[in-house]
């Protein structure tokens, strides 16, 4: 499998068209005719217990691809259709009878009458399309029909899924703004955009304040579904971003339900686990990710290293159109290269969870990231990835200490603690660069630091001018430990040092973040009282 030659035409496009055109993991139209054979085999399997199933089959063959696409493609309908099968062969708990019939009698109905939106849809008394090439995707409305059946499963399924999460009908800002972004993915990267697009059905909104929050959502139990937050949906840029995201995702979804991604024995719940070194360390196994996940996200990745490659050449000319920037697209197509780069590296220690598809697909996302990225980092490499963490921290810390009220900018026991983690930062960024002779010297201005935080400790200072000087800390070890070559924290381990500097870093930034979580959360506690 290879994806072609970049003496031509710029390799942003060779990459967007291998990454939306390629059979069988980036063409849309190939994906959903793999998906058409799967659910004629599965209305079969229903149409031995299911009128509305048997008079579904009898048209099946005679519905056009966008047709098809609409009907069997909608949510509820084709989650109705993959519960119920799911139950027939292997039991558990079964999907309602009732909302069964409900849903494949709205599929009939629409293919009869030949509605211009989805079943779906059809009881949406609001709806948006978010793009105008089509009747997909949607956006959710609470403005529904009185008698709404397919609205009152996806209701159920959403209370069922995600307890605590509310949808709403956005507010006009946020229509534009998914209008806007979804304009402009297309006019970024029409292939790719159209290609990831395809597989998105309904958009929708939840509400900020709900009691679980989140920023953006797939769930692999609501196929075509994707939920973003407001919060996410601040400009075109930012909007555009997080609609190519969660879609690829979707795509991702239909591909492991047409193609061996994973192995015959693969069990997600048994699955070997993958950290994510940029993201914060949480209690448990929370912050880690099984092998499907780390499939999927490569997927993301790879496709947002080509979304920033194209923003960082086009967006002088579009600002003016779509607003500034909401992020810097360099240093977001570096992060995404990275992170990429890493989990790719991942699934190929771990092929055996791998199915037949799954290991072209590792290898195909490996072809695009070699061609693609010219400055990528040693293979298996992390330490870059814990710096990532390390430098967002500072931001979210310093963005606290000056947002919170007097009362806790002086609270004296919160600058303790502030203190202390800066004085152990310094120790282990002290013992990462003596084990590195290629590492400029740190220890004067170290030094220097650990005296400022000895001077605050004798003044007893409090919560914003320990933070201050935990950020000082912070861009003196970023400074320095960013200009160690990568492969110098590959140093092997040896009788004095049982571990590498990769490991004593990771120690470092991960201990850190911990006692920092521990930190903020008093913080904001005390701010709420």
């Amino acid at each position: 499998m290879t994806i072609g030659s970049v003496t031509g035409p710029p390799v942003e496009g060779v990459i967007e068209s291998t990454l939306a055109c390629n059979q069988p993991f980036g063409d849309h139209a190939y994906i959903w005719e793999r998906l058409r054979v799967q659910y004629r085999r599965r209305l079969e399997i229903l149409a031995e217990f299911s009128k509305q199933a048997r008079d579904l089959l009898s048209v099946f063959d005679d519905i056009d691809t966008d047709r098809y696409r609409l009907v069997l493609g909608d949510p509820v309908v084709r989650l109705a259709v993959d519960r119920a099968v799911c139950y027939i062969k292997v039991g558990g708990v079964p999907f309602p009878e009732a909302e069964l019939q409900a849903a494949l009698i709205a599929g009939l109905s629409n293919l009869r009458n030949g509605s211009p939106v989805s079943p779906l849809a059809k009881g949406s008394l609001d709806r948006l399309p978010i793009y105008n090439r089509g009747p997909c995707p949607w956006v959710w409305s609470e403005d529904r029909a009185a008698h709404d059946p397919l609205g009152d499963i996806f209701r159920r399924l959403m209370k069922q899924h995600h307890e605590g999460l509310q949808v709403v009908t956005p507010d006009l800002r946020v229509r534009e703004m998914l209008v806007a972004g979804a304009t402009l993915l297309h006019a970024l990267c029409p292939r790719l955009a159209a290609s990831a697009m395809s597989h998105v059905h309904l958009v929708a909104v939840v509400d900020a304040n709900s009691p679980v929050r989140i920023n953006s959502m797939t769930n692999p139990r609501i196929p075509g579904v994707f939920f973003l937050s407001p919060a996410v949906l601040t400009s075109p840029w930012q909007a555009a971003e997080y609609l190519l995201h969660e879609a690829m995702h979707l795509k991702f979804l239909d591909l492991e339900n047409t193609h061996s991604l994973f192995s015959e024995s693969y069990d997600e719940t048994r699955s070997p686990l993958i950290r994510p070194h940029w993201n914060k360390v949480r209690q448990g196994n929370e912050g880690e990710w099984p092998i499907n996940r780390v499939l999927t996200v490569t997927h993301v990745y790879t496709c947002l290293a080509l979304f920033f490659s194209i923003v960082a050449k086009r967006s002088p000319n579009l600002e003016g159109e779509y607003g500034p920037l909401h992020r810097d697209p360099i240093r977001q197509l570096r992060r995404s290269f990275d992170r990429a780069h890493y989990l790719r590296y991942q699934l190929s220690c771990h092929e055996e969870q791998l199915g037949v598809a799954g290991r072209l697909m590792v290898r195909w996302l490996g072809e695009i990231l070699m061609v693609f990225d010219t400055a990528a980092p040693p293979e298996g490499s992390y330490a870059h990835l814990l710096l990532d963490l390390y430098e967002r921290e500072v931001d979210e810390i310093r963005t606290i200490a000056e947002s919170t009220d007097m009362a806790v900018r002086h609270d004296a026991q919160l600058g303790q603690a502030i203190r202390k983690v800066a004085m152990e930062e310094i120790s282990g960024a002290l013992e990462v660069t003596s084990m590195i002779s290629a590492a400029p010297p740190a220890d004067r201005v170290l030094q220097n630091h650990q005296e400022a935080l000895r001077a605050l400790e004798v003044v007893n200072a409090g919560f914003k001018d320990s933070v201050d000087a935990l950020v000082a800390v912070r861009s003196s070890i970023l400074q320095n430990l960013s200009e160690i070559p990568p492969v110098a924290y590959f140093l092997p381990r040896s009788n004095l040092r049982p571990n590498t500097p990769s490991e004593v870093l990771r120690d470092m930034v991960e201990g850190s973040t911990s006692q920092l979580n521990s930190v903020i959360k008093s913080a904001r506690a005390r701010a709420s009282t």
